[in-house]
């Protein structure tokens, strides 16, 4: 299900009820690196979201879309030759419309995204 070779999602744990917790290992060997950006590898934001996106549709047991981002911000760069680690921290909560997601990325120890976003299912 993960995107080509880039990564993979290595653990997937419920916090409590509502939050979870991904760690996710990026092959900084991915053919993507050739060209974003030659010499200074740098994680392409589209594929932090489709992780998001991946981790929610696997707790939700249901093939989910971004509806509308209300909120990303991407906060630092992730060079995968740095730190391959990316951790994913996400809340979920049902609306009549769909699922609301409160997320942030860590990359080590330095936060690299922040969203608020809604999701439905496909």
């Amino acid at each position: 299900m993960a995107a080509l070779s880039l990564y993979n999602i290595e653990s997937l744990i419920s916090e409590n009820e509502f939050s979870y917790k991904a760690k996710i290992t990026i092959n900084p060997y991915d053919p993507v690196f050739k060209g974003h950006f030659p010499g200074q590898p740098v994680l392409p934001g589209v594929f932090t979201l489709a992780m998001f996106k991946e981790c929610v549709s696997i707790v939700l047991k249901s093939d989910l879309r971004f509806s509308e981002i209300k909120q990303c911000k991407f906060t630092g760069m992730v060079n995968p030759f740095v730190c391959n680690i990316l951790t994913l921290f996400f809340t979920l909560k049902r609306l009549e419309s769909g699922f609301y997601i409160e997320a942030h990325a860590e990359n080590g120890e330095r936060v690299v995204l922040k969203m608020s976003a809604l999701m439905v299912e496909n």
